[in-house]
């Protein structure tokens, strides 16, 4: 789910339209009332969603909603809109992969505050996309597909260090929402849940990462076992030092598999762009900066990119993967990096594959056309 800022920030654009008060003088439910009322919104909304307190803004909160409205002003000044326009909200579906977020008197408005992440997929997109098939499933985890050997290893050097590196008991609450704990006695330990979901191994000294996984939930991984792991082992070198090795073997492989499509112009490759059958606006505003683009629909986007170079790092131990993609026609030059990594807690369900946009090659004019 969303969190509140993205909420805020997507929200406070059309709010902007129908918002009859000084910023200063609007609470949460002057904004949940006025957004409910004038604009269409296909999923439940609750102030709970749009403000962490909800009889008042925070600062983060507000600035958020001022960034909102400058990139509002800028739709207004530049776009044929009505004064009170109608406004569709479709940023709240989020198993979508439209990356449109507001319909506002037709047209359509990608929005993005000091984020340089395009889209949270998971290795088998980025396959489909960088190889154009659609081959690959999701559920494709690039350590036991590329790194099997090493990602094992890795798994049982965890094991180890923890019943080296202790506690011996790990205790961790959070108010309201869990309660765990974890025990090692002797080579045997045992996760605990809320004390309602519970699990006990014998001797995880040889324990295999697949009984892991069939023996424990989301839960006991995230809450329990990942965290123990960032308390008590994470910065053993022989921790990693294997995960760094899990890492590079991954890149490795995963480098030689996709190699072949250097040079290439896969009309998948749009996807990186988030080019899609539709003409839309991708809008970014953050507290010092604003800029509007155009995104062309698919049939128009320029026929001139192509994969120039994929590469990958493993700073520490984390892998990451970039391609690099040329518009022949006029040089211009991007990156994206996308993250390889387990993001609720280290073995954890399956790693995702983050696309950011490198820092280094901000500009998408390579593939938009500017307007502000």
């Amino acid at each position: 789910m969303a969190d509140v800022y993205t909420h805020l920030r997507e929200l406070g654009v059309a709010f902007y339209f129908y918002c009859k008060k000084d910023l200063k003088d609007i609470n949460p439910s002057y904004f949940y009332n006025t957004c409910t009322n004038n604009i269409k919104i296909p999923h439940n909304l609750t102030i709970s969603m749009i403000a962490k307190d909800s009889t008042n803004f925070s600062d983060r909160e507000m600035q958020t909603i001022k960034n909102a409205f400058k990139l509002a002003k800028a739709i207004s000044d530049n776009f044929k809109i009505q004064k009170e326009p109608e406004i569709i909200w479709v940023g709240c579906d989020t198993q979508s992969d439209s990356p449109i977020d507001l319909i506002i008197d037709n047209y359509k408005f990608s929005l993005k505050e000091e984020s340089f992440i395009l889209e949270n997929m998971g290795l088998y997109k980025l396959l489909n996309i960088l190889l154009n098939t659609n081959t690959y499933n999701s559920g494709m985890h690039v350590f036991k597909e590329f790194a099997n050997t090493e990602f094992e290893n890795w798994f049982h050097i965890t094991c180890n260090c923890l019943l080296k590196d202790g506690p011996t008991t790990f205790n961790k609450v959070r108010t309201n929402k869990y309660n765990v704990t974890g025990k090692l006695f002797n080579n045997s330990m045992m996760l605990n849940y809320n004390s309602s979901e519970i699990v006990e191994f014998d001797d995880i000294s040889h324990l295999q990462y697949e009984e892991f996984a069939k023996r424990t939930n989301s839960h006991l991984r995230e809450y329990v076992f990942s965290k123990w792991i960032k308390a008590a082992v994470e910065n053993d070198e022989n921790y990693i030092q294997s995960k760094k090795l899990c890492a590079i073997t991954a890149g490795q492989n995963l480098l030689k598999s996709v190699k072949p499509c250097e040079k290439t112009s896969p009309q998948s490759l749009l996807r990186f762009f988030r080019i899609i059958d539709e003409e839309y606006y991708y809008a970014k505003t953050t507290n010092n900066s604003l800029a509007i683009y155009k995104v062309p629909p698919a049939q128009e986007a320029s026929k001139h990119i192509v994969i120039n170079n994929i590469s990958f790092e493993v700073p520490k131990s984390q892998l990451n993967f970039y391609t690099e993609i040329l518009n022949i026609k006029n040089g211009n030059k991007i990156v994206f990096r996308n993250e390889l990594r387990y993001s609720h807690g280290q073995f954890n369900g399956t790693p995702e594959a983050k696309c950011y946009i490198d820092k280094k090659f901000q500009d998408l004019s390579i593939m938009y056309e500017r307007l502000v």
